[in-house]
């Protein structure tokens, strides 16, 4: 009876690696769910600018303030329907990763630990200078490259 024999027989398993990137793919419910609970968060310093231009408080009632933040997440949708993304990017990545990036620590550095000569300070005001240099480039081609 080799066919009952063969009835026992495990199937094969696939690779351990292929387990692991058939779990870790990100799902679409997930993918909307993380833009949801995020996108709260990443308007709020926009969405209190915006109140306090217009006057608006927690006396001036639910209403206003619902409005007012309905208005900015239709202008920030409407605004991604008409640029593109790549062009936004450019334009985020040369106004603020180029200084979170070079500026930002060694002017921190500079400030804080003071040195005075050596390769360190040299270091510092390499990034900075590069970074002043680079954040205008940055910005200028993501205007340039604008579709």
């Amino acid at each position: 009876a080799p066919g009952a024999r063969a009835a026992f027989v495990p199937p094969p398993r696939a690779p351990a690696s292929a387990h692991a990137t058939h779990t870790t793919r990100p799902r679409p419910a997930n993918q909307v769910l993380t833009v949801v609970l995020t996108y709260p968060l990443q308007f709020f310093p926009a969405m209190v600018a915006l109140e306090d231009k217009l006057g608006l408080s927690d006396e001036s009632g639910l209403l206003p303030c619902c409005a007012a933040r309905t208005c900015l997440v239709l202008a920030a949708f409407a605004s991604s329907l008409y640029a593109p993304y790549e062009n936004l990017m450019g334009l985020a990545g040369g106004l603020c990763a180029v200084p979170l990036a070079f500026i930002f620590p060694g002017w921190f550095h500079l400030r804080l630990c003071k040195p005075r000569y050596g390769e360190g300070r040299a270091l510092d005001i390499t990034l900075v200078a590069f970074g002043v240099v680079m954040a205008p480039v940055a910005v200028v081609s993501a205007i340039l490259s604008w579709h």
